[in-house]
């Protein structure tokens, strides 16, 4: 245990309060850290109530059972990570993050009575040692999500025999799941690289049995929260611009979703983090937007009744802010973990919303309109009417609103409704249709009732008021010359390209918001190669970009900056490579009809002169056994090799351009490919990425140390194979042949 800190209280003052964001929700303290915090997590027992703090470092546990001056009464060391997720069960915490140590138990109970010296230890013997989300069940089930283990589906283990050693049950290895939660024999993941929720039968911990998946609007599913009539689930997608949505699961052969919903802010690039369900209300955690809650008595009319931003120094997309949540106090009072201010003491007033609803209809024709935009003034959470022309919304407070009623082709309204909390006001609305009135236009309205100046004709490609081909371009979207090719712009931080742009010859593309974007163009390869270059914003380790054909395959890859060219696809040659009596690493740019190590050095083999090959991997091919552990040659791998005398050999085949060939380095040790077909300065190569490479070799020893500015290596040359060795997951890209570095 690391010697208690004394940390200040910062209690606000009733000015600071008022300038804060809020709606039916009380700050009652805060607690601030010299470190950054992840998730929270609750205690309680008959005589108090207790925080469970995750920070960068370790654990903090707090007594908030005074909820207006929260007291530290112990902060446990643990391996340094920005992720971490505790939870408790009996008198145990047990907490995981990314970065290792296994799973970290607490004896909180100890804790609590004042030990000094309370049982705290890291348990590295139960088949992982990071993961990124846990969960206990009612029956003392431990779940362990997105570890190192498997797939880094759900790994079961009993806490009851012995919880310190928790034995091990079971595994679901179906998906990865980044976080989940159980109620009675069923695990709700979420499988946030899938885009989907997952439902799996875990009865029988040994032998987990999925039953249903589930997309999300957003496609990058995080967490899931059952309700607890087990009737419907909620879950988060973690991007901008997502929402909190609602599902009816009461048939998993015919899952519904039911509403969506989005936090308090004006902004609608909020980012939801982690959601759970306290009775008849959500309780979401929305990094730089506070904590939001939510009305969810009736799953298909979602309204937020509360709101409190911790984040004041933030708002828009990013990663700061609230990280998690812990409303089942039996206080009833909401804790809330910010990542940069530390934890918030917060009491609800948890209150039903007012609604309204009904049926949207053409004011001639009686028939009900559909996709209709009903909204109250002052919500940012507007409903669309269904194929029946039903909607239905609310808020928070009572009270007499303006609602907008809007839709394409009619006049909008503006009604007035008198809402009371609890209630369901039916109003329902007529629309007069609007149009073209006249016949010969293309789209002439015999129901307008009134004319929209919207008349018009059809245009060479049959398109009603359009402005005929893109240039360049047929009417049905094809290059009038070569082919289409489309780039698929990216961003890890969901911002857009904070200026940066990518030039191809004359065409310029970006984006401005979210996290990717594409666009098509044509290139026709008469024209030659055409120059490449992104450039000419801020954040340019977030950009990354891809051109890829009709079917999808990578043509080239890069990010910013990056100056290079594109040509057309690879042609047929040969590569000659030596082999040296000895040791050597060998590569080729060549893809040949026949990639099966035997093929490609059945020559060597044929003399008696071939003794062994090995990747990096450690797999081998040996010629006297007849043993081929390796299979096929990867173009982008090195090989190891072991000759008895030095020989020629000629390969041919598609010559692979080395700009559409990037090649991932990971963590660690690496054997590479050198695709070029003239020699560069291995500085040169490794320059964009130099401060991730801790060195590279070849074989024999020479070596490149970026650290200390040492290059013995000198070029890389074609036919050669290098090792590297990375501290992180990186990129190598090469510049084509026809560029010097």
């Amino acid at each position: 245990m690391r010697t208690k800190i004394i940390s200040i209280l910062a209690l606000f003052t009733l000015f600071q309060l008022q300038a804060q964001q809020s709606m039916n929700m009380n700050l009652l303290s805060s607690f601030s850290y010299s470190n950054s915090l992840s998730d929270v997590w609750g205690y309680a027992t008959d005589e108090g109530e207790y925080a469970l703090v995750g920070l960068y470092d370790g654990i903090s546990i707090l007594d908030v059972t005074n909820a207006t001056s929260p007291n530290e009464i112990g902060y446990f060391v643990g391996p340094s990570s920005i992720w971490r997720d505790l939870k408790s069960y009996g008198d145990y915490v047990y907490c995981i993050n990314e970065t290792g140590g296994g799973l970290q138990i607490l004896n909180i109970a100890e804790v609590i009575s004042g030990d000094s010296n309370p049982t705290y230890l890291e348990n590295t013997s139960l088949g992982f040692t990071t993961a990124h989300n846990i969960y206990v069940d009612e029956q003392g089930y431990l779940f362990v999500f997105g570890s190192n283990y498997s797939n880094g589906g759900a790994m079961i283990f009993d806490l009851n025999s012995n919880p310190e050693n928790p034995s091990f049950l079971g595994n679901y290895s179906g998906s990865y799941f980044h976080d989940g939660m159980v109620r009675g024999d069923t695990l709700w993941g979420g499988a946030i690289y899938n885009g989907q929720f997952s439902v799996v039968d875990v009865s029988n911990p040994s032998n987990p049995i999925l039953m249903a998946t589930q997309s999300t609007p957003n496609n990058f599913t995080h967490n899931c929260w059952v309700s607890e009539d087990g009737n419907t689930v909620f879950t988060t997608d973690e991007v901008s611009g997502a929402f909190v949505t609602a599902y009816d699961v009461s048939d998993l052969n015919n899952i519904e979703e039911l509403d969506r919903i989005q936090a308090w802010s004006d902004d609608t690039d909020v980012i939801p983090h982690n959601t759970h369900v306290a009775g008849d209300f959500l309780v979401t955690s929305y990094y730089r937007d506070g904590v939001s809650v939510v009305d969810a008595s009736n799953p298909s009319n979602l309204i937020e009744v509360g709101y409190y931003d911790t984040s004041i120094g933030y708002s828009g997309i990013g990663f700061n802010g609230a990280w998690g949540t812990y409303p089942f106090l039996p206080s009833g009072n909401i804790l809330v973990s910010d990542i940069e201010n530390g934890l918030y003491v917060i009491e609800p007033k948890y209150g039903n919303a007012s609604f309204i609803e009904g049926y949207v209809t053409n004011s001639v024709t009686g028939a009900p309109i559909s996709n209709v935009t009903v909204q109250i003034v002052g919500s940012n959470n507007p409903s669309l009417t269904s194929l029946s022309g039903f909607y239905e919304t609310g808020m928070a407070n009572e009270g007499t609103y303006d609602v907008f009623v809007s839709a394409d082709g009619y006049s909008s309204q503006t009604l007035i409704v008198n809402l009371t909390p609890e209630a369901i006001v039916q109003m329902d609305v007529e629309l007069i249709p609007t149009g073209c009135m006249d016949s010969s236009a293309c789209n002439y309205n015999p129901f307008a009732v009134t004319d929209d100046g919207s008349c018009a004709e059809f245009d060479e490609c049959g398109d009603c008021g359009g402005t005929g081909p893109i240039p360049g371009y047929d009417c049905d979207g094809n290059c009038i010359s070569g082919e289409t090719l489309t780039i698929h712009m990216l961003d890890t931080y969901g911002d857009g390209w904070n200026g940066n742009t990518i030039t191809l010859n004359e065409m310029t593309f970006g984006f401005t918001t979210g996290y990717n974007a594409s666009e098509t163009f044509c290139y026709d390869p008469s024209i030659g190669c055409f120059d490449v270059i992104c450039d000419g914003g801020s954040w340019q380790s977030e950009v990354s970009w891809i051109i890829s054909d009709e079917n999808g395959e990578q043509l080239l890859v890069g990010g910013a900056p990056f100056t290079g060219e594109y040509c057309e696809p690879e042609q047929s040659s040969c590569q000659t490579i030596d082999f040296n009596a000895g040791w050597s690493i060998f590569s080729t740019y060549i893809l040949s009809e026949n990639m099966m190590l035997t093929e490609l050095l059945a020559p060597l083999n044929n003399f008696n002169n071939l003794i062994i090959v090995k990747d990096i991997e450690g797999n081998s091919y040996l010629p006297s056994w007849d043993f081929n552990g390796i299979g096929d040659v990867d173009f982008k791998q090195g090989y190891l090799v072991k000759t008895n005398n030095s020989q020629y050999l000629e390969f041919c085949g598609l010559q692979m351009n080395p700009e559409i060939n990037p090649i991932v380095l990971n963590q660690g040790w690496n054997m590479f490919s050198y695709l070029r077909t003239v020699p560069a300065d291995t500085e040169a190569v490794f320059n964009d990425i130099q401060d991730y490479v801790v060195l590279v070799k070849n074989n024999l020893g020479e070596a490149y140390l970026p650290e200390y500015n040492f290059n013995a290596i000198g070029d890389l040359e074609p036919g050669k194979g290098y090792v590297v060795k990375m501290t992180s997951n990186q990129t190598l890209n090469y510049l084509s042949n026809s560029i010097d570095y």
